[in-house]
């Protein structure tokens, strides 16, 4: 695929460009380069966290979506034969098969995402929703995809839907250190920096806002807005730079080493607490 600015691109067509895309270069910064090409090469692992939040993008984003591609089960549990089938058969046939309690929490998810001023603006009105990226960094391609982008005070603003642990008895998820612990957690930083790095090379260096809008997965599915302040948005893209050099030096010495060395490891002070 060339270059460009992609709209109407189903999720599986954006599975099959021969691209680089964040998530590898988030992997290679917490793991091995050997992790990336097994990833690579057998796909990441999917589950039932991951099918929720596909579910409850489509219901915030693309609800037309939602309704033909979310399928309601009729069952309680898959434990029999005949519910293993059935969910086997509805993933065979591209559809996201959800129990009626995930279901209602995708759909709660998505009316907490509206309940909040500044995120029901962000994902209304003039926008584009599910746009592809497509660039050329000296001969590596590369893709991303955004959830969205609009504008906020006349200012290119992109969008990323995150589905956050949250609910009572446990403390509140969005709050700001709570957010920021799990964007560093998850590499929103490092998606963060590579989108942006997709996009000044196809419309030229800008500032531009990217706005994480996280809603919690749990009851009462409160939702808060993230965004990263400029220092660390810099030092993100320096990162960036970093993991896609090692990433193209694995690339064109077709080495991608694993564990390397004998590691020389220090207690912390709670496995020998009474040690002195």
């Amino acid at each position: 695929m060339k270059p460009g600015f992609y709209q109407g691109l189903s999720a599986a067509d954006y599975d099959r460009i021969p691209a680089l895309r964040s998530s590898t270069l988030k992997l290679l910064g917490t793991h091995t380069p050997a992790h990336v090409k097994y990833n690579m090469e057998h796909g990441g692992a999917s589950s039932a966290a991951m099918q929720l939040g596909t579910a409850a993008h489509l219901a915030i984003l693309e609800p037309d979506k939602f309704d033909t591609e979310v399928i309601l089960s009729p069952f309680a549990e898959y434990r029999s034969a005949e519910a293993k089938a059935w969910v086997a058969k509805t993933e065979a046939d591209g559809h996201i098969p959800l129990k009626k309690a995930a279901h209602q929490s995708v759909l709660s998810m998505r009316d907490g995402v509206y309940a909040h001023p500044l995120c029901k603006s962000l994902l209304q009105g003039e926008g584009q929703n599910e746009i592809t990226l497509v660039w050329d960094e000296n001969g590596l391609l590369c893709k991303c995809r955004f959830d969205r982008v609009t504008s906020w005070d006349d200012e290119v603003t992109m969008i990323d839907v995150k589905t956050v642990g949250g609910g009572p008895g446990g403390p509140p998820n969005l709050r700001p250190d709570r957010l920021r612990r799990a964007g560093e957690t998850y590499g929103w930083h490092i998606q963060q920096a590579y989108y942006s790095r997709g996009m000044d090379a196809l419309f030229g260096a800008q500032h531009r806002r990217f706005v994480f809008v996280c809603v919690e997965k749990d009851m009462p599915h409160f939702t808060a807005p993230l965004m990263w302040d400029y220092d660390s948005i810099e030092r993100s893209k320096v990162r960036v730079g970093q993991l896609m050099a090692q990433y193209r030096h694995c690339l064109d010495n077709d080495n991608w080493p694993a564990y390397e060395g004998v590691a020389e490891m220090e207690l912390s002070k709670w496995a020998l607490p009474e040690v002195e």
